[in-house]
């Protein structure tokens, strides 16, 4: 699968360029255009991306409320966002308004591989969503409001490569003790 990708950025020519060669690095991800703020929605609308990356720089608050308003007009898009730095009040509110992960320039090369593929993961379960609708809806369902929806408890353990072990019931420690 290969993710129809949208750049959003007015950090200038040199942060445009140095983004677009990250994408054009990974099979899966296919550049479709470079947007400033201005002219986003109409370009997401002409243009359909799956996976939209927004550069914060020089206006971070102005990128975020942009943000915030295209994740409402399209939840089926994946908003990547980035920053020269990492900053913790920047990454809050860009994952409160529905960035699927936040990258900042000292380490996007090493990051992007494991964030391509939690996207690549997500964009194919959003696709496999309409088809698989009512199937899906059940277990849902099935464990009332606090259920992890599907995907999230993977996405969440791919942060790091270990894999995640279920802690056991107390009952079952309990039979494992030998003595």
């Amino acid at each position: 699968m290969s993710l129809p990708t949208l750049i959003i950025c007015e950090a200038g020519e040199d942060k445009a360029k140095q983004i677009e060669e990250l994408i054009r690095a990974h099979s899966e991800l296919r550049l479709i255009g470079t947007v400033n703020r201005q002219t986003a929605a109409k370009q997401i609308a002409a243009l359909s991306p799956k996976l939209v990356w927004i550069e914060l720089a020089p206006e971070p608050m102005k990128a975020l409320t942009l943000l915030g308003d295209l994740r409402e007009q399209h939840p089926k898009i994946q908003f990547l966002v980035s920053n020269e730095t990492l900053d913790g009040g920047l990454i809050k509110t860009s994952m409160q308004l529905g960035a699927t992960d936040f990258l900042d320039s000292q380490t996007w090369k090493d990051q992007l591989p494991d964030v391509v593929k939690r996207v690549v993961l997500k964009a194919e379960q959003l696709h496999a969503q309409p088809q698989a609708a009512a199937p899906a809806a059940a277990p849902a369902a099935s464990g009332g409001k606090d259920a992890v929806p599907p995907g999230l408890a993977a996405a969440l353990a791919d942060d790091d490569d270990e894999p995640v072990k279920a802690k056991p019931a107390p009952a079952a420690a309990a039979t494992l003790d030998p003595i």
